[in-house]
């Protein structure tokens, strides 16, 4: 009985198959998509968070409620004080508050020096503030310096004016443009790193002594 074997095809020792060139560009075409999609999932994320801080600190100025009575106080500053600071100045002002006032208005609108001297608890440290907090309002002095005959007199003027500016609800009324960046930064000076008021930077700066 003879038995009949088909010989087998020899390959070449050490021959690999070759790889479809078609498919070794489209799995590096899709590798440089996935690449490219995920860059833009980033950045895409990135701009939604930055968008979200900037409305988060991004102040709404309310309208002014009451513009008459504002036109009125920068006419009459005796009308300013005892409207905006009345839990301030709660009796009529007596001659010599008179001449403090005229004077400190005379020499913050005109230039000048002048030395006031009264008696101890006649207001004279009241009227400073709050003359100069109306002062600031109606855009007639931009840096004030008040002094103190101690650091800590300084401290409770700087403390003073702030104080109103934060929590005068009637001056919150008539200034908003002034109060509500204020208010908005919750006594924190680090809020004011990314405060914005319609796009624009406040710049503010809210620290214990500024």
């Amino acid at each position: 009985m003879t038995a009949l074997a088909t010989p087998k095809k020899r390959t070449r020792r050490g021959k690999r198959p070759q790889a479809d060139s078609s498919n070794q560009h489209k799995t590096a075409k899709s590798g440089w998509h996935s690449v490219e999609g995920a860059e833009a999932q980033r950045g895409a994320r990135i701009a939604y968070w930055q968008a979200q801080s900037l409305k988060q600190h991004q102040v709404e100025i309310p309208p002014i409620k009451d513009m008459e009575r504002r036109l009125e106080a920068e006419r009459d500053i005796y009308f300013g004080l005892r409207t905006y600071f009345s839990h301030i100045f709660k009796f009529p002002f007596t001659v010599s508050q008179h001449e403090i006032i005229d004077s400190l208005l005379q020499t913050i609108r005109f230039g000048g020096d002048k030395a006031i001297a009264d008696s101890r608890g006649s207001g004279k440290s009241s009227i400073f503030r709050h003359v100069t907090i109306l002062c600031i309002n109606f855009g007639w002095i931009s840096y004030p310096v008040l002094f103190g005959a101690g650091l800590r007199d300084a401290a409770n003027n700087v403390k003073a004016i702030k104080d109103e500016y934060e929590f005068n609800d009637l001056l919150m009324e008539d200034f908003p443009e002034i109060c509500a960046p204020i208010r908005a930064l919750q006594g924190e000076n680090r809020n004011s790193k990314k405060q914005t008021v319609n796009g624009n930077h406040t710049h503010a700066w809210w620290g214990p002594e500024k």
